[in-house]
């Protein structure tokens, strides 16, 4: 099963943050979830994350997990 990518967006803004959302398509949902998306959104600089959120599954295997992180 793979994964269509539906949006990558990146945007490195004049004061140096970078913006970037990722999402893509799943040909079935992953329990628990009954949605069939996975998603990547960042927000930070080249040398500091101030927030990262993203879910991520190997497909083929059984890892599965969402985390949220923040920096300051």
């Amino acid at each position: 099963m793979a994964a269509a990518l539906l949006a990558h967006a990146k945007e490195i803004r004049d004061d140096g943050f970078i913006v970037e959302m990722v999402v893509w398509e799943l040909p079935e949902p992953l329990p628990p979830c009954r949605h069939r998306y996975k998603y990547r959104l960042f927000f930070g600089t080249g040398d500091r994350c101030w927030v990262r959120i993203h879910a991520v599954s190997t497909i083929s295997g059984s890892t599965r997990s969402c985390s949220i992180s923040r920096w300051a």
